[in-house]
């Protein structure tokens, strides 16, 4: 699991700032252009995924609360706005899936393969099929 959690946390931290740079959105308070997405909230998100994937749901729900937690809170101090929370909840979300699947065990029938690309201009995802 350890080795999951690294991966989530590399990956939306990569995400989330790449779509920081590329809106540059700026923030309720006006502190800076880099309100969406809610890296706090992708980043909780990402952690009650992968974790709830290897604990269960005894760890998987009360994660799941702290992380809309953390996403309210980050609307309530004024540094969100409710879309970017959403936007990092949901780009926490389907990258802790990503993952979890990635780090399954491979057979014949998973073919499809993705690599996130992510460049200074660039943000993108290349799909492979493996015939």
């Amino acid at each position: 699991m350890t080795n999951a959690l690294a991966q989530g946390g590399i990956w939306t931290n990569v995400f989330t700032t790449g779509l920081k740079l590329a809106t540059g959105r700026e923030r309720p308070d006006q502190e800076d252009n880099l309100s969406f997405p809610s890296g706090h909230t992708a980043n909780m998100f990402n952690i009650a995924v992968i974790a709830g994937h290897y604990y269960g749901k005894k760890v998987e729900i009360p994660l799941y609360i702290f992380a809309a937690f953390v996403g309210w809170s980050r609307v309530d101090e004024n540094a969100h706005y409710l879309s970017d929370v959403v936007a990092g909840a949901g780009l926490g979300y389907l990258v802790g899936k990503a993952v979890i699947r990635a780090n399954q065990p491979r057979n014949e029938s998973q073919r499809l393969t993705w690599v996130p690309i992510l460049g200074r201009k660039t943000i993108g995802v290349r799909f492979s099929l493996l015939l």
